[in-house]
């Protein structure tokens, strides 16, 4: 009898590891699900927003409008797009400092973005023909302002996903763009760019404040849970190293379409962004997939492998799907833009063969974020952006947008190539003698549930 309860124990607590870690999978799965479900979103709502602009505003209004929140966009890069993995990574292991972790992300995130504010306003607004962002104390404090929220705005999807509130983040990203929508249909009347900057900004600062309040008096950890938050330099350093693979790893999207307006000309820039808007849904799709692993990851370093399996698994449920519609659909899909964007549909295709490199990269990015590493990631973005720019001064002038398409692709496969090269040589969260003990424990799990009570 005694033997016997004493392997009831030891299975008892086989199902519970067995339920804790299948419970992780779960986690990422609602993550993941809830990140891609706002990628639609925000692709629905962001094309519906600028379809009314076009119909109830002049066209001169919309393009300067357009001029505007591109550059609030822009200075807002500079204060979160790194700094989102700050908030993924050391939120689950914050404990009771994790409102402490999110007020000291926030404040360097809006200091960042009042300085590239400031910077632009003052150096290339004139010139990128915003200057009516400067031209009064008002309007220059206004987008200053502007920036600092939408920095916000931005980390607390982050800040949302990091301690396992994902769900909210379509929410929060669905009201901001019916709030949008409804400003713009309360200030068109005013026929002024600043109709959609002000629908934009008051929607930015409601939903700051709505889920500000909800983090700080619902979701924060304040106390209990011990933290194991690394020093502040240690958190400095890993801020200001994937800041800058965020940079590297952008910058062929806000650079390529200039090169494409100053190769090829105005027309196929048009036809260019048109494609690359429709790839870029996806790749933020396999990108949620590859934060909701950081974060989970991050709660568990020993169930690296279930969950990044699991992941893959997720990943190529969009990527199949995403690169076949994109393959066979590109000129209808196009011909939503309008008469001849379909010329745009080679580009397309070749952005959907690079969809697998992507997907892989993304989760090479988050691996290296679980290790709190970076240098690996710079490695593999210069790689991806190198080519990507190298290839295009060759290829544009030559064969046109479609060159372009051609040094994406191949940015993207030499890149992958560098990534897998390093993960056969570096190993991963809980290789090594952690692995071998973890294997050695799922035996002797599964032997010692094999014994019948």
């Amino acid at each position: 009898m005694a033997g016997r309860g004493r392997r009831s124990r030891k299975v008892s607590l086989v199902e519970r590891v067995r339920l804790r870690r299948r419970g992780r999978v779960s986690d990422l799965q609602r993550s993941s699900a809830a990140l891609v479900l706002t990628t639609g979103i925000n692709g629905v709502l962001g094309l519906g927003f600028w379809i009314v602009a076009a119909h109830v505003l002049p066209t001169a209004v919309v393009g300067l409008g357009a001029g505007a929140i591109s550059a609030l966009q822009l200075v807002g890069t500079v204060g979160w797009c790194g700094l989102q993995y700050t908030l993924m990574r050391y939120l689950p292991i914050a404990g009771s400092r994790s409102a402490e972790l999110v007020v000291r992300v926030y404040c360097l995130g809006g200091v960042l973005a009042t300085g590239a504010s400031i910077g632009f306003l003052w150096i290339f607004a004139d010139d990128l023909g915003v200057g009516f962002l400067s031209s009064s104390p008002v309007a220059a404090a206004a987008f200053v302002l502007a920036a600092i929220a939408w920095v916000i705005f931005s980390l607390q999807d982050a800040a949302l996903v990091g301690i396992r509130r994902a769900i909210w983040v379509p929410l929060e990203n669905a009201a901001f763009g019916l709030l949008k929508l409804a400003g713009l249909g309360a200030f068109a009347v005013f026929a002024s760019v600043w109709a959609i900057v002000t629908a934009w900004m008051l929607s930015c600062g409601v939903m700051v404040l709505v889920i500000t309040t909800a983090l700080w008096r619902r979701f924060l950890v304040r106390s209990g849970d011990s933290s194991r938050l690394p020093d502040g330099s240690q958190l400095l350093r890993f801020s200001a190293g994937h800041t800058a693979v965020n940079v590297a790893g952008w910058l062929p999207d806000f650079l390529v379409p200039l090169l494409v307006l100053a190769l090829v000309g105005r027309q196929a820039s048009a036809y260019y962004y048109a494609a690359w808007t429709v790839a870029f849904a996806a790749r933020m799709a396999i990108n949620g997939l590859a934060s909701a692993l950081t974060v989970e990851a991050a709660y568990a370093e020993e169930d690296w492998h279930r969950l990044r399996r699991s992941a893959v698994r997720l990943g190529a449920l969009v990527v199949v799907p995403a690169m076949g519609t994109l393959l066979i659909g590109s000129s209808l899909l196009l011909q939503v833009f309008g008469d001849g964007y379909a010329v745009a549909a080679p580009v397309l295709r070749l952005f959907a063969l690079s969809l697998p490199a992507s997907a892989i990269i993304a989760f090479f990015l988050a691996r290296d974020r679980v290790l709190q590493g970076f240098a690996s990631s710079l490695l593999v973005t210069f790689t991806a952006t190198g080519w990507t720019i190298g290839l295009d001064l060759l290829l544009l002038p030559r064969y046109g947008m479609t060159g372009a398409g051609v040094g994406w692709l191949l940015g993207q496969c030499a890149a992958c190539a560098v990534a897998m090269v390093v993960i056969r040589r570096r190993p991963s969260p809980g290789h090594g003698s952690s692995e071998g003990h973890s294997r050695r424990n799922r035996r002797r799990d599964r032997s010692s549930a094999a014994v019948p009570e």
